[in-house]
């Protein structure tokens, strides 16, 4: 497996004539918040990766193009296992 890139976080902020960042009215600018888990964020990937496997193997079944490496096979142009 490889790495998952690095988040980087940033706010909408300039710098004031005092040198220190604001949100563009004069306060200070408020932090970005951290995201809630990787955990989240490796579940929601793990699912997209999943559903474009399925939809490659819909398209090999009805394009009858590798369809060697389609889990189950290919029944009637549809995958033979549900996804």
């Amino acid at each position: 497996s490889y790495p998952l890139p690095a988040r980087v976080l940033t706010s909408q902020t300039e710098p004031d004539s005092t040198g220190t960042d604001t949100n563009g009215t004069g306060e200070p600018a408020q932090p970005v918040p951290e995201p809630d888990s990787t955990a989240d964020d490796i579940a929601m990937r793990d699912a997209l990766i999943a559903e474009q496997e399925n939809l490659l193997n819909v398209y090999r079944c009805m394009f009858q193009i590798d369809t060697h490496a389609v889990p189950g096979g290919c029944q009637n142009d549809q995958p033979a296992q549900n996804p």
